[in-house]
């Protein structure tokens, strides 16, 4: 493909390719011209509607403006997915056409195929088909997971959905599902259900996280992503990010009651006194929030937001990750200009150690390097 991708080029650059309706002829070893038909014949690398299609032998009907293609068929699109036929045809808008033992490679790797394929308004139906995402285990000829459905429609503009598909693990079948719908792969963001998480604990019992992104636009997201549990109630969550020019913005929040509290066992006075007071506010929650704005080349600025009713909270339900040491919250000025470094920052802190931590009053840190004889300093 990369061969036959870079010919094309090579010939487009150097060589005026013969020009008929919407289809850009390339490459041919030999070229025939009828009536109404053009017959290509040996590496024949044609430019259709945006498409690069290479094949040993190629027809085009200028009546019907279709192109029939066989014998090693490669198509590529402008979304970098790439198809491979034994033969195929298509007609001016890819809108309509047919294939037989198409294989899709996807931007990421992940790979489709079937036997048969019928082209509709520029989707591709692919009857009893085979999916996977495993491109290093394709390769070496030892595929360990697969989707095998009975029919899939692969649209390279929005989703793929597939019917009647059954998940298989080294060939052994452990999930069917009569309807499946999911983003193609180079599609980087559309609204819809995220994959889901489950656990299992002795003190919240069963717990699930869907999610839902919601993808305001292409610079905003909200994703919502509540807790259920069987034994400590549910939890109120969501994130929202916003990128801009000079920088970027989240924020990642959460509430819920205090039905979980009478599950917390305190490691101290200080907590026991937390949790009781917790349990008489009648909520627990987290909120962490982020700001990063650029001022200039040179100047940053920013905030970090990292509070929580309560330790215990951000342990207590599973989902949380990685909260392993007393949450900071801090407003910073930073510098870069060369080597040097300047810091203004002021910080608080919260933990489950101590009812008094320090609250850091603005720290000015000034780091400077210069050449100095034969050295720095």
């Amino acid at each position: 493909m990369k061969k036959r991708v870079a010919i094309a080029l090579l010939f487009s650059a150097v060589f005026s390719p013969a020009f008929c309706d919407d289809i850009t002829f390339i490459n041919s070893d030999n070229t025939k011209y009828a009536k109404d038909n053009i017959f290509c014949n040996g590496n024949v690398i044609v430019l259709y509607s945006g498409k690069i299609i290479s094949a040993d032998k190629m027809t085009y009907d200028k009546k019907k403006e279709i192109v029939y293609a066989d014998g090693n068929v490669i198509v590529k699109d402008e979304k970098q997915n790439v198809y491979f036929f034994d033969s195929m045809f298509v007609n001016k808008d890819f809108t309509y056409g047919e294939g037989k033992n198409i294989k899709i490679i996807a931007p990421d790797k992940s790979r489709l195929a079937a036997a048969k394929c019928w082209i509709k308004n520029g989707k591709y139906r692919l009857q009893n088909a085979v999916y996977t995402p495993c491109y290093e285990c394709s390769e070496a000829g030892n595929v360990s997971w697969t989707v095998k459905a009975q029919n899939v429609e692969f649209d390279p503009e929005s989703s793929s959905e597939y019917e009647n598909a059954q998940f298989e693990f080294f060939g052994t079948p452990i999930f069917y599902t009569p309807y499946l719908s999911c983003l193609s792969p180079n599609i980087k963001r559309k609204s819809g259900f995220l994959v889901p998480k489950f656990t299992m604990a002795s003190r919240s019992g069963f717990s699930v996280l869907p999610k839902y992104l919601w993808s305001i636009s292409e610079s905003q997201e909200l994703i919502f992503k509540p807790i259920v549990t069987s034994k400590i109630g549910s939890v109120a969550w969501a994130y929202y990010g916003l990128r801009f020019p000079n920088g970027e913005f989240n924020i990642d929040a959460s509430i819920t009651g205090v039905e979980s509290v009478k599950r917390e066992v305190g490691e101290s006075d200080y907590a026991n006194k937390k949790l009781r007071k917790i349990e008489q506010s009648g909520y627990r929650g987290h909120l962490f929030s982020k700001l990063r704005y650029d001022i200039d080349e040179t100047w940053r600025c920013g905030f970090d937001i990292n509070l929580a009713s309560d330790w215990y909270y951000l342990k207590r339900f599973p989902f949380f990750e990685g909260i392993d040491r007393p949450l900071e919250s801090n407003i910073k000025l930073e510098g870069f200009d060369g080597r040097n470094y300047t810091s203004v920052k002021t910080a608080m802190f919260q933990s489950e150690y101590s009812e008094f931590l320090p609250k850091v009053l603005p720290v000015i840190e000034r780091n400077y390097s210069t050449d100095l004889f034969f050295g720095t300093f």
